[in-house]
């Protein structure tokens, strides 16, 4: 039933337009997401803790933040730009580079392998800033 001054043309175009948006909603649910976090096992100098989110389509970051702290309360921002490199599936790997002066770079490391269970990522990192080199255990899950 047609109401005075409405038309079947403008009912479909209400119709299409709800169509696309509700398309649009169900092409974002079918991306579905992991989220992840990492932190060094030892609770000594150097600490790192990060934690972001990863479609489980592919090795892209959605998002990243994170921190290190090599000297005692001097702790220095992780953000996605940091990331040069990330891989998960089996193992989960990143490569990060923080630029924190001009010609001082923190380089990191981290290399994990999927636990039985499939949610832990135990594993290793390395750190170097400058002159120091460090390296430890890092405990990675993801969800």
């Amino acid at each position: 039933m047609r109401t005075q001054g409405s038309s079947p043309i403008g009912s479909k175009l209400q119709l299409g337009a709800c169509g696309i948006v509700f398309a649009a909603i169900s092409v974002n649910l079918a991306h579905a997401t992991a989220s992840f976090s990492c932190a060094t096992a030892e609770k000594i100098i150097p600490a790192v803790s990060f934690e972001g989110h990863a479609p489980y389509s592919d090795n892209d970051l959605l998002d990243f933040s994170g921190e290190i702290e090599i000297e005692a309360g001097r702790k220095i921002a992780l953000a996605k730009s940091d990331v040069k490199n990330f891989v998960w599936k089996k193992t989960m790997a990143f490569g990060i580079r923080k630029q924190v002066e001009p010609g001082a770079a923190i380089e990191i490391e981290i290399r994990t392998r999927k636990s039985p269970d499939g949610i832990e990522f135990p594993g290793r990192y390395k750190i170097r800033a400058g002159k120091q080199r460090f390296a430890g255990e890092i405990a990675c899950s993801c969800g």
